[in-house]
């Protein structure tokens, strides 16, 4: 429970999607089981946002489920996200909902979760991420797009593929944090990073894996050893001080104005004080995890 305005909620939930880079989607269900240990390996290894889409469960099924996927969230510090129903996503308390083009309006979506919850969109064409800017320029806020699908994908039956002339196009052009999305997985990712996405949105890759931190946590590293896709956020800094779930960027924890030392006094928001850590307290509340190897 948090005490804490709506407003300030709406903070939290952008900033958090502003520095998601990897974005799991996952059914009720998977595979016919109880959700939470493959959520919790995922979110172990570095996802920072998850979406819960399913296309062929019932409401009920969906409402269960969101039960597992918004307690499991909470306790990782990461946005929920449901597809498709902008109802239904505040009746299960989800931070936000996804919607695609074929779905209703964007205008109608934001008029339901309100300015404090994330609205994203799937495009399929430069026509529609360029509608997509227009239509958040124009009033009706848009907080993220997916872009794709790149490769034909079973998730999106009958949807051609767009290549990955379209993630070019879209690091180019758009403004609106995007995702790249259909059928990445650790062969391909690294032709995608290389057109210019830097956050991923996969299903398959996590969900089918038969070892799952080594997909999560070891991307394939380029010519020079290295991959530029991390979560930034979490990634071991190695130096003295805490590693946070989530407000301590790449600027270096010394320089992050909620980061204080030990026992130098309580921070402008009591709530957010997290575990202390080599001498330091974490300014995120929820757990620390392993930071993956995609450095």
């Amino acid at each position: 429970m948090s005490f804490e305005p709506e407003s300030g909620a709406g903070s939290l939930r952008r900033e958090r999607l502003r520095t998601a880079r990897l974005y799991f989607v996952c059914e009720a269900n998977p595979g016919g089981d109880d959700p939470e240990p493959l959520l919790r390996a995922a979110l172990d290894g570095g996802v920072d946002i998850v979406q819960l889409r399913d296309k062929e469960a019932d409401t009920r099924v969906i409402e269960r489920a969101a039960d597992t996927f918004r307690r499991i969230c909470d306790t990782y510090a990461v946005p929920f996200i449901l597809n498709d129903d902008p109802e239904l996503a505040m009746s299960v308390r989800a931070d936000g909902v996804h919607i695609g083009q074929d779905d209703m309006s964007v205008e109608e979506a934001r008029a339901i979760i309100g300015p404090n919850h994330l609205l994203g969109l799937s495009t399929h064409s430069e026509d529609q991420i360029a509608a997509a800017h227009q239509i958040s320029r124009e009033g009706a806020p848009i907080d993220h797009i997916s872009v794709g699908p790149i490769n034909e994908t079973p998730t999106k039956p009958g949807r051609a593929a767009t290549g990955l002339e379209l993630i070019h196009h879209a690091a180019s052009t758009a403004t609106l944090p995007f995702f790249a999305i259909g059928g990445i997985d650790q062969d391909n990712v690294l032709e995608v990073l290389q057109a210019g996405a830097r956050r991923i949105c996969v299903v398959r890759a996590i969900r089918d894996a038969a070892h799952l931190f080594d997909v999560v946590g070891r991307p394939p590293a380029g010519d020079d050893g290295r991959s530029d896709f991390r979560p930034s956020h979490r990634r071991d800094l190695r130096q003295p001080g805490v590693q946070c779930v989530d407000d301590c960027l790449d600027v270096g924890i010394e320089s992050h104005a909620n980061c204080r030392p030990a026992g130098s006094g309580a921070m402008s928001n009591p709530r957010t004080v997290g575990p202390i850590r080599n001498g330091r307290i974490c300014c995120n509340v929820g757990a620390t995890r392993p930071a993956p190897s995609w450095i």
